[in-house]
């Protein structure tokens, strides 16, 4: 992934006054809490089908992309290679 994302910079934490919309405010990864971190309950993902095949849909809300043609299992496997 980091080949493929590496202009993406790092979300920091920042100061919970702080008014940069592109960082944690509240976020501190090290404090513990019932014996394991935040960073190890808090593991960031995303649903591989809805977010990068699908339309942008979950059992929550309305499809939020509009992509070509219909998806399948076989655009699914050959996108993995790009996408991981």
């Amino acid at each position: 992934m980091s080949d493929h994302f590496n202009f993406v910079d790092k979300v920091e934490y920042e100061d919970p006054d702080s008014k940069n919309p592109l960082v944690f405010n509240y976020y501190q990864p090290e404090k513990k809490i019932a014996g394991r971190t935040i960073a190890e309950h808090l593991r960031y993902s995303m649903a591989y089908w809805h977010s990068l095949i699908e339309n942008g849909s979950n059992p929550f809300g309305r499809p939020t992309m509009i992509r070509p043609g219909e998806p399948s299992i076989f655009t699914a496997q050959s996108w993995l290679y790009l996408k991981f």
